[in-house]
């Protein structure tokens, strides 16, 4: 009996198959076979290096498998890989190139017989292996092929001894048939434990007898064995344990860990092989796996425990919910008298309170088969939540009080593991504010197991009851770890712990990063009970979004449309454009709106909200520090360009930390600030308008006259950029210009370089010239800003990822080019002039065939290069 319920999604993962104390019953196999028919050959193949997943850990069952590959495996199943590995010289077989992968395992398995050529002499070592291919082969690899010839020989006699011995237990299939990697991990599975056949007789008296000996003893060196484990290197069964970290005592041997999980199999029976080291008789274990007929076990989540009580005979009766959601009435089972107790890894005098974790499993685990349970494990996590590390102290600090975790790795007297959800080891240097920790600590504190918890949800808390807060309408259970008052409308991003509770909260972050720039707001066309906004959002586009008929307005439900449009005009006849957040619902209407609290008076920094916290001319950016002032530009800050006095949506556009140039001068308006002076949004009010220095380029190949929306005659430009032909319209007919060196302007040229800005409509309305294909035969070399340079030279020497370019006979300079987009402009062609080439097709230059290059560089990475010529 083998039971196991259905826990919390968290507790599943980690509780049951990934907690250093939790028990396991599948270790090292591959998901897409856990729990099927193929799972305990797949384990014990992987194990000895005859069958193994691929790259991403996946076994592909029902793939079909090629003779090639059957092959090796056959090899690695008697043992012989170290021969294959020199036995790589030319095969008999024509069709076997030289240096097939396979090579050294068709020649090993050629010469030991178990395979032979077609009848044309070929191997065909990419062909699907079919069932009677496979059982053959495998029925050779045992010896057996005498018998299979006085049956019928090839395919009916193979099978029929196939079948006979066990090779083909447990799969069925027509003799033709292509054959699955699972069909042929359960009979090569079977293969291992079957008894040998061997030639006894010699001469005129040739016989052959089935010996006591296997492919898995006698090949592989590898014992196939049952027990009970007893100990592992931190307890045992009836107390201490003297055993090292890395063992493990089952039915009274002790057997190294090596790559299984036995020393989490406390109490069960198990089915275990291993190999015994002929040098130091270490025996060191390669597959473990639960006894399930010897073996019950059910694994409780702590919120699914009812009570836990002593009954007259002294045995501890535990209820529980197997089904809490659907269930009318709860499950019982019972803890023997004697019962042990295993608790967060180590055991301990028995004791019932300790049986209702806050949160964790309870596992009860019945091995001698009368249905009352021997053992109670114990899983009791406490959650830490990250404020800081130190890795000099090897020190976990809690943001809330806790007390500090040490995890010193050469402290003996400890132990700890620290892991992902996954099961991946996780470097104390890695943890991060807000980090949440779920802890077993044993009660003599000296075993640790740890896991992170990276699980978060924002949004705002919309509403509560008895047991949970709703955060955007979805309930959570707040976990002990966290005492702080919770209120409605509190928002932020809310992290989770391992059963999925509120375990903190960081009210810093804004629950909504819906920034946007409000234009214009009107009365609905069609009702007065709802409102048209026109909103400039932080993607840069202009959109008109109808609100709800209730708003939430600064905070406030049930706002009607009157009284929000009434404060967005602030007492005046016309709605005041300015920076605003909102939030839509799921028919994309407006249902909340907010407006900055102006906080510009005392500079204090609002850790829930949204606020204006300054207003300043003419301050200088610092690149060095990413500072405006002493405010700091980061990645996620967010960057209107609003110039001051314009209110059409044509002059606005969206910029970003690369928006501003070292040593210049901004006027801005600061939002949003953090405790660590990062600013959450940024308008700029005196913006150049010219492009990002970051933009990348656009290659010009065509500039055509057309007309726009309101059929205003306007320039369409089609160019390359980001490897790829586009098209865009500019605002009007002035702006797809340059310099014509006579004080007027002409238009782009097919082969000029230029970056880009876009309009609030999606338009370009500037353009800075980069490379003017008029000067195609001026070398030039131009640092545009201590982040953007550009250059225009010819190559000298070119290397695998990099190039040397020298520019009007200067000195070298070396440039990798291994990542940048390159394209080619070739003036001589009719067509076509314009192409998207790789960085291989940067060659030297050469007077016969001359060609240059234009480069932009930023952040000293060549980004883009054009190929001129």
């Amino acid at each position: 009996m083998l039971r196991l319920k259905n826990l919390t999604a968290f507790s599943v993962v980690f509780c049951m198959l990934l907690s250093m104390f939790g028990t396991a019953f599948a270790y090292n196999v591959p998901e897409d076979v856990a729990g099927t028919v193929y799972e305990e050959s797949a384990e014990l193949l992987g194990a000895l290096g005859i069958m193994v997943g691929d790259d991403d850990g996946e076994f592909r069952p029902n793939d079909t498998i090629i003779r090639s590959e059957f092959a090796k495996i056959a090899v690695h199943a008697l043992g012989l890989e170290d021969v294959a590995e020199t036995s790589k010289e030319a095969s008999n077989f024509p069709d076997v190139v030289e240096g097939h992968w396979a090579t050294g395992y068709i020649n090993v398995a050629a010469n030991q017989g178990i395979i032979v050529g077609d009848d044309v002499g070929t191997f065909r070592p990419d062909d699907k292996i079919t069932y009677a291919e496979a059982v053959t082969i495998l029925v050779r690899v045992l010896g057996h092929e005498p018998s299979a010839l006085t049956k019928g020989a090839f395919p009916t006699g193979y099978l029929v001894v196939g079948n006979e011995i066990g090779i083909t237990k447990g799969v069925s299939a027509s003799a033709g048939a292509e054959i699955n990697r699972g069909g042929v991990a359960r009979m090569t599975y079977n293969a291992l434990t079957i008894k040998l056949m061997e030639r006894t007789g010699f001469g005129n008296d040739v016989s052959y007898e089935v010996v006591d000996k296997t492919l898995l003893a006698d090949k592989l060196n590898v014992q196939k064995s049952n027990g009970l484990v007893q100990a592992n290197g931190h307890t045992s069964l009836t107390g201490n344990s003297s055993l090292k970290k890395n063992e493990v005592n089952i039915g009274g041997e002790v057997y190294k860990l090596g790559d299984t999980n036995a020393d989490k199999l406390l109490g069960h029976h198990v089915t275990f092989y291993y190999q015994e080291d002929d040098n130091s008789s270490d025996k060191t274990l390669l597959v473990v796996r639960t006894n399930e007929a010897k073996t019950a076990v059910i694994t409780i989540g702590a919120e699914d425990i009812v009570s836990i009580t002593t009954d007259a005979n002294s045995q501890t009766v535990v209820k529980y919910w197997v089904d809490k959601e659907n269930d009318s009435e709860s499950t019982e089972d019972v803890l023997s008298s004697t019962a042990k107790l295993i608790f967060n890894g180590k055991s301990e005098t028995f004791n019932t309170d300790k049986l209702t974790p806050t949160s964790g499993t309870l596992t009860l685990v019945d091995n001698d088969g009368d249905d009352i349970y021997d053992i109670a494990q114990v899983i009791n996590y406490e959650n830490h939540v990250v404020e800081d590390i130190s890795t000099a102290a090897n020190a976990i600090y809690d943001k809330y009080g806790k007390p500090t975790l040490t995890l010193d790795p050469d402290n003996k007297n400890v132990h700890f593991e620290l892991t992902d959800l996954k099961g991946n080891e996780v470097a104390l240097k890695d943890l991060k504010e807000w980090d949440v920790l779920a802890v077993a600590k044993s009660t003599d504190g000296k075993l640790l197991d740890l896991t992170l918890v990276r699980e978060s949800v924002e949004g705002r808390i919309t509403g509560k009851n008895d047991t949970k807060f709703f955060i955007e309408g979805k309930g959570y259970e707040v976990a002990d770890n966290y005492t702080a008052t919770i209120n409605l409308n509190d928002q932020g991003v809310f992290y989770l712990d391992i059963d999925g509770r509120i375990a903190a909260i960081d009210t810093t972050k804004k629950a909504s990063n819906n920034y946007a720039y409000l234009i214009s707001a009107k009365s609905g066309v069609s009702f007065d009970d709802t409102l048209n906004i026109k909103l400039f959002n932080a993607n840069g586009e202009v959109v008109t979004l109808e609100t709800a008929e209730k708003i939430r307005f600064n905070g406030t439900a049930n706002q009607t449309a009157e009284t929000v449009l009434s404060a967005l005009k602030n007492g005046g006849s016309e709605v005041v454009q300015q920076l605003i957040t909102f939030e839509t619902n799921g028919d994309n209407k407006i249902n909340e709106l907010t407006l900055a609290t102006d906080k510009t008076s005392t500079g204090e920094i609002v850790a829930n909200g949204f606020t204006l916290n300054m207003v300043a001319s003419d301050v200088v950016y610092k690149s060095a520090s990413s500072k405006l002032g002493n405010v700091v530009v980061g990645e996620e800050t967010v960057v209107f360009n609003i110039p001051a006095g314009k209110t059409s949506a044509t002059d606005f556009s969206m910029g970003n930390k690369n928006t501003f140039v070292n040593n210049n001068q901004y006027n801005i308006r600061v939002y949003d600030l953090k405790e660590d002076y990062t600013a959450g949004v940024i308008i700029v009010t005196n913006a150049t308008g010219n492009p990002e220095e970051n933009s990348t380029i656009a290659v010009v190949d065509q500039i055509s006259q057309t007309l726009d929306e309101n059929d205003q005659q306007t320039d369409a430009l089609e160019f390359f950029q980001d490897g790829e032909k586009k098209s865009l319209m500019a605002v009007d007919t002035t702006i797809l210009v340059k310099d014509n060196g006579s004080g007027g302007t002409t238009a782009l040229k097919q082969g000029d370089i230029i970056q880009y800005r876009l309009n609030g409509d999606g338009k370009i309305d500037n353009i800075t010239l980069l490379f003017d294909i008029d000067d195609k035969a001026t070398e030039a070399k131009t640092e545009h800003s201590d982040r953007l340079t550009t250059l225009y030279g010819k190559v000298t020497k070119k290397f695998s990822n990099s190039v040397n370019v020298t520019v009007n006979g200067a000195a070298e300079e070396n440039y990798n080019i291994a990542n940048a987009t390159v394209y080619n402009y070739d003036s001589t062609k009719n067509s076509n002039k314009i192409s998207v080439v790789t960085p291989g097709d940067v060659q030297r230059f050469e007077e016969a065939n001359p060609r240059l290059v234009f480069m932009r560089i930023y952040d000293h990475e060549v980004k883009e290069i054009v190929i001129i010529r």
